[in-house]
């Protein structure tokens, strides 16, 4: 259900965003090796198919070829979604439910199967760090939620 990637050439991911997309075709797990690679971070996006600013930066870090402090996963989901005309239009397709309400039991629908299949990649590789990117549709400044409210959140 999740197609995995490990450490993807620069050349191979598309000229632009959209192309980078249909190379993945479909929900994908890039895995890149870090400096230290005893350790893991995690980055999830493209949850819903119109909020592109996680799969658009993901692109641009790859043709930069940048290597991160630890091995980082990012699992990029609703790329079909995100694919269908218009471009990055739809949050879900007609048919299916919000992925963001299928992380519980029972994983019976489309969307609970691959929430299911993303949370044991998750659980595979027990990243110490999990960052969610998501688009606003506000008009307001740039926002994180953290877990925690400390310093180090």
């Amino acid at each position: 259900m999740i197609k995995f990637i490990h450490n993807p050439e620069a050349t191979v991911v598309g000229d632009n965003v959209e192309q980078f997309l249909r190379w993945l075709a479909g929900p994908s797990c890039i895995v890149l090796g870090g400096q230290d690679n005893s350790r893991c971070r995690a980055v999830v996006t493209l949850l819903h198919g119109n909020e592109p600013s996680g799969s658009m930066a993901l692109f641009k870090w790859l043709k930069e070829k940048h290597q991160a402090h630890t091995k980082t996963i990012f699992i990029i989901v609703s790329v079909e979604t995100a694919l269908t005309p218009p471009l990055f239009h739809y949050r879900t397709l007609p048919d299916q439910l919000d992925i963001n309400r299928c992380f519980r039991p029972p994983f019976d629908s489309k969307q609970g199967q691959l929430a299911k299949a993303i949370l044991e990649v998750l659980d595979h590789y027990s990243p110490e760090a999990l960052i969610d990117i998501h688009n606003t549709s506000g008009s307001g400044p740039a926002f994180g939620v953290a877990t925690h409210q400390d310093k180090v959140h």
